[in-house]
């Protein structure tokens, strides 16, 4: 059984580029609300906005990274799903799997036998070990290991 982690480093980096553009977004439609009312929009709202959405996704990579493993196994693969509930899925219940981007980040959506899908991430920090260890645990006909070895 291995356990590997999500890169805070690649969550930090797409966490602060949505989080400085939300924040832009955000400042500006205040702004313009504020100018229309009559208000000067306060400084310190434009000047902290950036600093402040960039400390926040620092520390939400960091819980994410250190709270959310991914564990491979002779039996099967676990991790988190939307609902953030850990899951074990044996290799047996993998129906099928392919890649999938959200918001700048690459997971690997497995849908199981049941009809649910488990998400895992492909941004790991040490994303050749996992990788390798799919290549050694997951049955040869298993998509998981057939999507893993075609990216390798």
């Amino acid at each position: 059984m291995r356990e590997y982690r999500m890169s805070p480093w690649i969550l930090l980096a797409v966490g602060a580029a949505w989080g400085i553009g939300l924040s832009a977004v955000a400042v500006v439609g205040l702004s313009l609300w504020m100018l229309s009312l009559g208000a000067q929009p306060p400084l310190s709202v434009l000047l902290y906005s950036v600093p402040a959405s960039v400390g926040i996704a620092l520390v939400l990579a960091w819980v994410i990274s250190v709270s959310y493993p991914v564990v491979v196994s002779p039996e099967g693969i676990r991790a988190h799903d939307w609902l953030d509930r850990a899951r074990f899925a044996p290799w047996a219940t993998v129906e099928s799997a392919r890649p999938v981007n959200l918001g700048g980040l690459a997971y690997l959506r497995i849908d199981l036998v049941d009809g649910s899908p488990l998400w895992v991430p492909r941004f790991l920090v040490d994303q050749a070990s996992f990788d390798a260890a799919i290549l050694e645990y997951a049955p040869e006909a298993n998509d998981v290991r057939r999507l893993v070895a075609a990216s390798a």
